[in-house]
């Protein structure tokens, strides 16, 4: 059988669009030999949300060059298509007809009693090593959930939370270069004026306010 590995970046969870398509060919399931690879971006047709942002850092500008979304396809020899919660991509890609393996459901299948196969769990459960687990996951292109634990200020969140800031910080200086007003940036980000102005007084970001001089966002 002919099997790939796939993973896709996208618009975000709201009728998602393909931004960025990855896939690995395998010439044998059971050895993981990888034969064939290909990664390729493609211009969505709405733009990328905030929190697809945070996780990809894949911007709309970077995008304007790239061919459309609706170019992808798939190798037409296809058999299998595998997947941490592949049906996800498989729908971002049109519902191509082949026969799909979750990862994500075998790891449940395989360990019911993990409560969320965080990569605490795995190591518990499989007794590998942390550094060997990371190994894997970058050779094999595969990613562990985050734990939903360690509440409001846990190091988690605070990173998740500056991770967010420093995309913003891009997308702000970028509408300030274009001319866009204050109320419009709070529109295209979906972030409210307190957002905006805690962003702006961080970072020391002179953004000038609109002719008529107010910069609330729309609700």
């Amino acid at each position: 059988m002919t099997a790939y590995i796939f993973d896709s970046e996208t618009t975000g969870l709201n009728d998602p669009h393909l931004v960025e398509a990855a896939w690995l060919k395998l010439s044998c399931v059971s050895s993981l030999a990888i034969t064939d690879s290909f990664l390729h971006r493609y211009k969505p047709g709405k733009p990328i949300e905030l929190s697809a942002l945070a996780t990809s850092h894949i911007l709309d500008e970077e995008l304007t060059d790239c061919p459309p979304h609706t170019d992808f396809a798939l190798p037409e020899d296809v058999v299998y298509l595998i997947g941490h919660n592949v049906d996800y991509d498989w729908r971002v890609i049109g519902e191509p007809n082949l026969k799909r393996i979750c990862t994500q459901a075998l790891s449940s299948k395989l360990w019911p009693s993990a409560g969320s196969h965080t990569q605490s769990e795995v190591i518990e459960i499989t007794g590998i090593g942390r550094q060997t687990l990371l190994a894997m996951s970058k050779e094999f292109d595969f990613k562990f959930k985050r734990s939903a634990h360690g509440g409001h200020n846990s190091p988690e969140r605070k990173k998740a939370l500056a991770e967010r800031d420093a995309v913003l910080v891009e997308r702000i200086k970028a509408y300030k270069e274009l001319g866009i007003s204050r109320r419009r940036v709070c529109v295209k980000l979906h972030i409210t004026s307190g957002t905006l102005k805690r962003i702006l007084e961080k970072y020391s970001i002179d953004y000038p306010m609109s002719a008529a001089g107010g910069n609330r966002c729309a609700a």
